[in-house]
């Protein structure tokens, strides 16, 4: 039994000539039947599919933030030996400086 709201759409296709030499009159029709839903939109219908690819777009967003913050952590680390050589360079080089008088 269908709903109301939905209608079955009927749709014939007819298969291509078969490689035998057989004539088209031979092709089989196909039936194929597929359930229409009336109540939403023509222009809503692809937002359904894209709906679909949140989860694998969650996926990719959740992947790049995890290297974002890997290489943000690197790079920050990187920046803090980099500045505590360039203190260690300038304390010793003053430090030097001092010692030869």
């Amino acid at each position: 039994m269908s709903r109301p709201w939905k209608s079955e759409v009927v749709s014939f296709m007819v298969l291509p000539e078969r490689k035998s030499g057989r004539s088209t009159l031979d092709s089989a029709l196909y039936l194929r039947r597929r359930s229409v839903d009336r109540s939403e939109p023509m222009l809503l219908r692809p937002v359904s599919y894209l709906l679909l690819a949140v989860p694998l777009l969650e996926a990719i967003k959740s992947t790049a933030l995890v290297w974002l913050a890997i290489l943000s952590f690197a790079s920050l680390a990187f920046a803090f030996t980099d500045r505590f050589s360039a203190i260690t360079m300038l304390l010793s080089s003053s430090l030097d400086k001092c010692c030869m008088w």
